[in-house]
């Protein structure tokens, strides 16, 4: 009986004489048996041979196998697929081993990068922390030397914690604000001293915001940026004058000592200010009844106090005409903070206007001896005044700082 290999397998099958098919044992395969001439058997055979000859891959041996086993035992074809198979198993084991050296390679590699990342890391630490740290902390260090207070301060708070440059900032806080009111341009807004103003006394004070109206004689004068407080200008209503007032006690005592540290009050000048009488409105004045002029005092040394009439006409560009007509500036608005308002602040806000700026005193006398000047909430001077025990006007203190030690 003739014993031919099964296609899938290679397993060779006795054929029983005038079977037509037949299935493998071992495979399970299932074979039909067709007649082949030995011419067509020849040419399959040197086709698949070449093709075995050719073969350099997995697929092309399987191609070669498949054909070789299809000749049923014709000559050698049987040991040449055999060999199919051992190349294919060859290949395999190669492509397999190269697979496991790649996947090696790329942990290796992946280490590798790991390692690269974390020294990157630890440099770029050492440079953010170290390197970059002591580089500025030696040019502030340089800065200090030469009384170069912002460019020390600034320095020092780019730094963060390294060594003692907080406590090295704190040091020269006081000298640094100094350095930049000294720099300051007129109109434009520094940091001095603080106060409760957000209402939130658990919090602590915030920051007092100045702007700066004059520069000379190696002096700067600041008015508050916001209204601070609330308070008459006198607790009883009575002939006052600025020198008198409880409002300028309470400025030069309870607010310096509140609003200003120890270093701070070192560079606010004792600064001597002159009292005109109030002249405005002489037609007002002569029609209702009312003296010229009224007082404005004896001169006072303060070192907190307020804008007087004649201060504001200076530095805010108002004539005489100009108060006499009302006219309002915007510049002279002042925003109440919410601790001044939670103290009884009258603001636009109660008489239905579009924004929140409120009153705020003038140390001037108003036209009667019982009033004192104040700026209305649309920014005009009310050179006629409010009473000086009214409770609803706001404190917009001023000071004048030495800008030279």
């Amino acid at each position: 009986m003739p014993i031919i290999n099964c296609k899938n397998c290679g397993e060779e099958i006795t054929v029983p004489e005038g079977r037509t098919s037949v299935v493998c044992k071992h495979c399970g395969s299932f074979i039909a048996l067709t007649k082949v001439s030995d011419e067509v058997q020849e040419k399959v055979y040197t086709e698949a041979a070449a093709m075995m000859e050719a073969a350099d891959d997995i697929k092309s041996y399987e191609k070669a196998a498949e054909a070789l086993f299809a000749l049923n035992g014709y000559k050698d074809s049987v040991d040449l697929a055999v060999k199919c198979r051992e190349e294919i198993d060859r290949l395999k084991k190669e492509k397999d081993k190269a697979a496991e050296i790649t996947a090696g390679l790329v942990k290796k590699a992946a280490l590798i990068a790991a390692i690269l990342i974390v020294l990157c890391i630890a440099a770029a630490f050492i440079v953010v922390r170290m390197i970059l740290p002591a580089g500025k902390y030696k040019a502030a260090q340089e800065a200090l030397e030469t009384a170069d207070y912002i460019t020390a301060y600034e320095t020092l708070e780019s730094i963060g914690s390294y060594k003692d440059s907080k406590e090295l900032m704190f040091s020269i806080e006081d000298d640094y604000k100094q350095a930049l009111i000294s720099e300051a341009d007129i109109g434009s807004c520094v940091i001095l001293g603080t106060y409760e103003q957000d209402n939130n006394a658990p919090d602590g004070v915030e920051a007092i915001e100045w702007i700066a109206l004059d520069k000379q004689d190696g002096r700067a004068l600041l008015l508050s940026v916001d209204a601070l407080d609330c308070k008459p200008y006198n607790k009883v209503y009575e002939d006052v004058t600025w020198e008198t007032c409880t409002l300028r006690a309470w400025l030069n005592d309870e607010f310096y000592n509140t609003a200003f540290s120890e270093k701070e009050k070192e560079i606010i000048a004792l600064t001597t200010n002159i009292n005109e009488d109030n002249t405005i409105g002489a037609e007002f004045r002569k029609e209702n009844g009312y003296e010229p002029a009224t007082i404005g005092g004896s001169d006072t040394e303060d070192r907190v106090f307020l804008l007087s009439i004649q201060e504001v006409q200076k530095y805010f560009g108002l004539s005489d005409s100009d108060l006499e007509d009302y006219k309002e500036l915007d510049d002279l608005k002042a925003v109440p903070s919410e601790y001044a308002t939670a103290s009884g602040a009258w603001t636009a806000d109660d008489y239905a206007f579009s924004d929140s700026s409120c009153w705020w005193w003038l140390r001037s006398p108003g036209d009667m001896q019982k009033s004192a000047a104040s700026v209305y909430r649309g920014g005009s001077v009310a050179w006629g005044g409010d009473t000086v025990s009214y409770t609803g006007n706001c404190v917009r203190p001023a000071v004048w700082i030495n800008l030279e030690d």
